[in-house]
């Protein structure tokens, strides 16, 4: 086995499992990278995932093109044994039909196009580990919200002990109930253009839908309720525009795109700025539509944003929690 550690083992330090079948190329990897992270080389996808099994590594940088194991299969692997390990694929043009036929499966962080500069990669890695690390809002809120809680049964218990000095008559029963700091279990899902999957959604998800034309109307319904899923089934021409507004206006809301074609180059460009999350092909088979809203959700759970857009009462009294 070719892999190993760099010679600076100190523990402190992000660890890096780079994956490319020329072992030139690891040989750069380590030379370029050995300051700053704890790094790991693989030559095959095999021999990635068991460096993977035996240290704990951060991020995962893998080439598309070696053999047995494309890159996009062997992110796919780490992610289901080691979800939490930020995936990061090197690729070139000739790669991106195979590529944007797999965009669901690995979850990949940012696609990297061939030749990248250890500038680009280090800036890939360094995005990835700050998106990790931050506390996401649920974390943030955690303490008010258990702090609210007790002081909601403290003021309970107060209020059944007056009731209960009252009230004479002993067969007189008095239910204590806490409030409960706001919990949303079921967000919205709104769609956005074409009402075609509007039928296979309600097959397959228990959220309420909600079919909206423009996005102004699909952030009146985020003011009011719940919104966790935004799917925008558009043309092609109008996806990234209609993305880069709902960012800014649903920040909440995890995005999907459907469409019956494709751009690749335009989809790893989306989903490198976080603009969108998956993509649909239609028609959309019902076992995926299934496993892609699942995975939206885990993602919508994730963040801890589950809170109307940026114009309800709700999300002011957030902003003002966190000082923005």
């Amino acid at each position: 086995m070719s892999s190993a550690p760099a010679i600076d083992t100190e523990t402190e330090k992000p660890s890096i499992l780079f994956i490319d079948d020329e072992p030139r190329v690891l040989k750069s990897m380590r030379a370029m990278f050995r300051r700053e992270y704890q790094v790991y080389l693989a030559n095959s996808g095999q021999e990635a995932l068991e460096v993977a099994a035996a240290n704990p590594i951060d991020v995962v940088v893998s080439d598309q093109r070696m053999p047995n194991m494309t890159g996009v299969e062997v992110l796919t692997e780490i992610k289901a044994r080691h979800p939490k390990v930020i995936r990061i694929l090197l690729t070139g043009y000739a790669d991106l039909e195979a590529i944007e036929a797999s965009l669901n499966e690995a979850e990949v962080f940012r696609y990297l196009m061939k030749p990248s500069s250890a500038e680009e990669i280090r800036a890939a890695v360094n995005e990835g580990l700050s998106s990790r690390d931050e506390p996401t809002l649920a974390e943030v809120i955690q303490l008010p919200a258990a702090a609210a809680n007790q002081q909601a049964e403290a003021n309970t218990e107060l209020q059944v002990e007056a009731i209960k000095e009252a009230s004479p008559p002993p067969s007189t029963t008095v239910s204590k109930q806490a409030s409960p700091a706001r919990r949303i279990s079921s967000p919205d899902i709104v769609l956005l253009g074409s009402t075609e999957l509007f039928a296979p959604l309600k097959q397959v998800s228990g959220a309420k839908l909600h079919c909206v034309d423009t996005l102004d109307e699909a952030v009146e319904v985020a003011n009011k309720r719940a919104v966790g899923i935004l799917i925008i089934d558009a043309p092609i021409s109008q996806v990234e525009k209609l993305a880069r507004q709902a960012h800014q206006k649903m920040p909440g809301a995890v995005k999907l795109v459907a469409n019956d074609r494709s751009d690749g180059m335009l989809l790893i460009q989306l989903i490198n700025q976080d603009l969108v999350f998956r993509f649909l092909v239609k028609p959309v088979q019902e076992g995926r539509l299934k496993v892609t809203l699942e995975a939206a959700l885990e993602r919508v759970a994730s963040t801890g944003e589950l809170i109307p857009s940026d114009d309800s009462i709700w999300s002011r009294f957030i902003n003002w929690l966190l000082g923005r």
